[in-house]
């Protein structure tokens, strides 16, 4: 027998799918319906801990880790008394560090307790049993220094002596596991980049323990003030960003434009060439008088005509596909991760926590097998395929590049054809399939015209753009490209001496503010954040480096989650447009933290390189190691010595809610939201507290304000019965500090003004089918689909949104809004355009 483990059980399932088959209640699930049966098979397959195959006249044990589930011991692992910080010398550097398995957290409270997580003993004591039984192991962990490290951990732990190989999966594809499992590496391969993981496990927990427990005892009486190396960096990052916007003051300036005119009555803009525009209004009017009145004819200094291309655009990495995603949808980075992680599992994408933006010179051959899908799969894709011939395609080095792959090739499609994708994964798919599908065209072939208008000794500039070939364009750019470009289109032709008549005016502006960082250009800045190094030898490094920035692509949403979790940024909501914000504890957090080092890239930069090097083999663990306990010991006497008076209790407690049982201050925790008169060993303190946790749901920040303000969510929440059918409910806080559900809406019926309650299928009267029959469902045949936010305005007697796609008796469709009449849907139209 031979054991292959997993990271997760999805995987696990994924393999044991598409390499033969999986008997679950009756049912055979393989490659083609494995995706169908996910969700009702997962519970009970989970239990089993373990999936049996046949595969090339071999059985196989098919298992997973659920992730971690050997972790590094905590300061109190190694001595009972440092569970109180202040019982610990710092810093605390064990002798050896040592691994446990992974602790139990209180689901109600949201702690770590001190006993190991029941399902991580049963697990480890499995794998233990089937690593024996094995001839061999196979490694399938996400093939990173995480992943190795992960492996290294729960082999290690085990005490197992069994040789292993390493199984390296692009994609969950029967066809591409097939191929995975005939070139499996090597034990001695994975060694190096298995260290790297774990020095980068040490180094994080060394830094962030000490560091943590340092400003914790300094700063705070109550919450946990969290340092991380990345973490603290991008706090930095959105603070350093806030106070730049507070403290910019906006200043006027003026330019001015030239109207020209040539001899054939053809127009154009210039604009005046300077160094600074004006800060003098009334310079800049004096200039335009004189331009109006003494310089009519102008003439043409500089007329320069060139070819020019736009190159097609590299293939999505995870970071770049998070940003595009960001500005198209307004999806977070998490989000965009959870459904490219789906769309992998499922078959239809390549791995998605990547670096690598190409793929290697030999997977032509894969691209044409996914066209030839998606051909069949969507007819805009089939249209912009079969446009140019298969013998044409234009596939070069900018896309397949086996030197410029990292640990894994680009986020493509594979030529598996999606099924059921949701509304969202639908457009992330489609993001993803037009990057593929762009690799067929050459660059677009545009022309750059270059004009210089002269008036006695001033210039004005104008330039143009204008695209000859759209090429790659076509495949649903072009809209892109003119909402970005500033310059005119076609320009005039004009020789040099020609003479033009000029009207000239004023253009006012304001100095803008630096914007705050969104979903997309928070990702933006923390993948490049290694070009702000100044050491020009490790900004060489980094821009070559397989993380290049603040984390990795898998880790960087989580990391501003984290920010958002423990009350250090939060986003908020202006003309519809969402920004990061940091809170006053976040601010208060840079302002009072004395170490330099750990706010800054730089110390990433420099881990980063040295991670690589140890990967590599080039460089000693034992080094690396000594030289972070002796930087931890620095910045632990820089905070232990520092002389900042603020504290951040103040900001932890500055929330401007009250709590609902006894008036207190809430405080908003990592955990979620808990009231400031709680105390541990006070049977009379106030007990209540809310995690973002409940069940199967998880709460954002609103959820538990509307709950602690109305004791009710404005927004509904799908629960599961036992059965396995769902229904809709609203939460409610309980006078016992529970949460409980409540059918009932806000709302009257507007028929006979009973209360309106929600059901699986829409929000019904609560005497419907009992004299009234007023309903609002989600779905109406004709196309309708209405949110909780249309319920909300048709029972206020507004309108709803503009509901885009209605069909009509006829089987035309329309657009229309809205609303309420006796008691009935009516439609309303939007005003038709008039022509200009």
């Amino acid at each position: 027998m031979i054991t292959i483990m997993a990271e997760k059980f999805d995987v696990a399932y994924a393999i044991a799918a598409c390499l033969d088959h999986i008997d679950y209640n009756g049912v055979v699930i393989n490659k083609d319906n494995y995706k169908q049966y996910e969700e009702t098979a997962k519970k009970a397959l989970t239990k089993k801990g373990v999936l049996y195959i046949t595969y090339q006249q071999q059985k196989y044990a098919i298992s997973w880790a659920s992730g971690h589930l050997i972790q590094l011991k905590q300061a109190q692992d190694y001595n009972p008394d440092y569970k109180q910080w202040r019982n610990m010398p710092l810093p605390f550097f064990p002798d050896k560090y040592e691994t446990m398995i992974k602790r139990k957290i209180d689901p109600a409270k949201m702690r770590v307790l001190d006993e190991p997580n029941p399902y991580c003993v049963a697990q480890l004591k499995l794998l233990k049993q089937l690593f024996e039984r094995s001839e061999y192991i196979i490694n399938a962990t996400d093939d990173d220094r995480e992943g190795e490290a992960i492996f290294g951990y729960i082999y290690e732990y085990l005490g197992v002596n069994v040789p292993y190989k390493r199984l390296i999966q692009s994609e969950l594809t029967t066809a591409g596991l097939q191929k995975s499992m005939a070139s499996l590496k090597s034990a001695e391969s994975t060694k190096n980049k298995e260290s790297a993981g774990r020095m980068r496990a040490i180094a994080d927990w060394t830094v962030g323990s000490n560091l943590t427990a340092a400003m914790t005892l300094k700063y705070s009486s109550g919450s946990v003030i969290s340092i991380g190396r990345v973490q603290t960096a991008v706090l930095n990052m959105i603070v350093t960003r806030e106070l730049e916007i507070k403290n910019f003051i906006s200043k006027p300036f003026w330019n001015i434009v030239g109207d020209f005119t040539t001899q054939t009555g053809d127009k154009y803009k210039g604009k005046l060439q300077l160094e600074e525009p004006f800060s003098d209004k009334s310079k800049a009017n004096e200039l335009l008088h004189i331009l109006n009145e003494k310089c009519p004819v102008a003439t043409i200094t500089e007329y320069d005509q060139k070819p020019t291309t736009k190159e097609v655009p590299l293939l999505y990495n995870l970071p770049s596909l998070q940003v595009d995603a960001a500005k198209k949808f307004g999806f977070s980075a998490q989000k965009v991760l959870d459904i490219v992680q789906a769309l992998y599992m499922g078959g239809y994408t390549t791995y998605p926590r990547t670096e690598s933006s190409v793929l290697n010179d030999a997977e032509t051959v894969n691209v044409d097998k996914s066209l030839d899908m998606l051909c069949k799969y969507n007819s805009a894709y089939s249209k912009w395929i079969n446009n140019v011939p298969k013998a044409q395609r234009n596939y070069t080095k900018r896309h397949f590049n086996s030197k410029k792959v990292k640990s894994h090739t680009a986020i493509v499609t594979t030529d598996k054809q999606p099924e059921n994708l949701s509304a969202e994964q639908e457009k992330v798919y489609d993001l993803i399939a037009k990057s593929v599908i762009r690799t067929i065209y050459k660059p677009a072939a545009c022309e750059k015209t270059t004009i210089i208008t002269q008036v006695n000794n001033y210039k004005f500039k104008t330039t143009g753009l204008v695209i000859k070939d759209p090429q790659w364009l076509i495949v649903d750019a072009m809209e892109d490209e003119s909402e970005d470009k500033e310059e005119n289109d076609v320009l005039p032709q004009l020789q040099v001496n020609d003479k033009v008549a000029g009207k000239y005016e004023t253009q006012e502006g304001k100095t803008k503010s630096p914007q705050r960082y969104n979903d997309a250009t928070i990702i933006v800045a923390m993948s490049t954040a290694g070009k702000k190094v100044k050491d020009e030898e490790i900004k060489q490094y980094m821009a070559e480096a397989e993380h290049p920035g603040l984390g990795t692509g898998a880790t960087m949403a989580a990391i501003v989650e984290t920010l958002v979790r423990r009350n250090y940024i939060e986003r908020s909501s202006e003309k519809k447009k969402t920004y990061f914000v940091p809170t006053q504890k976040g601010i208060n957090l840079i302002k009072i933290l004395p170490v330099e080092d750990i706010k800054s890239v730089t110390l990433t930069a420099k881990w980063e390189h040295r991670l690589y090097n140890i990967s590599n083999g080039e460089e000693n663990t034992e080094a690396f190691l000594n030289d972070i306990k002796e930087a931890t010991t620095k910045w632990v006497e820089e905070i232990k010595s520092s002389s900042q008076q603020i504290s951040l209790d103040d900001a932890e407690t500055s929330q401007n809610y009250n709590c609902p049982f006894c008036g207190k201050k809430v405080r908003k925790t990592k955990f979620g939201y808990i009231c400031t008169g709680y105390k541990k060993d006070d049977p009379q303190s106030c007990k209540f507290g809310l995690s973002y946790s409940f069940f199967d749901i998880t709460l954002n920040d609103k959820d538990i304000i509307d709950l602690i303000t109305k004791r009710k969510t404005e927004r509904t929440f799908l629960r599961k019965k036992k059965d396995g059918s769902f229904y809709k409910a609203f939460l409610i806080l309980k006078d016992d500090h529970k949460i409980g559900i409540s059918f009932e809406t806000d709302y009257k019926c507007p028929v006979c003004n009973s209360q309106m309650k929600i059901s699986k299928s829409g929000w019904l009267c609560s005497k419907y089918k009992d004299g009234c029959d007023f309903a609002l469902w989600d779905n109406y045949k004709n196309g309708i689909n209405l949110t909780d936010a249309d319920k909300v305005n048709l029972l206020k007697g507004k309108k709803t949104r503009l509901i885009k796609g209605l069909k009509s008796k006829k089987g035309t469709t329309f657009d229309a809004y809205l609303s309420l009449k006796d008691g009935k849907l009516a439609f309303s139209f939007p005003k038709a355009k008039k022509d200009k």
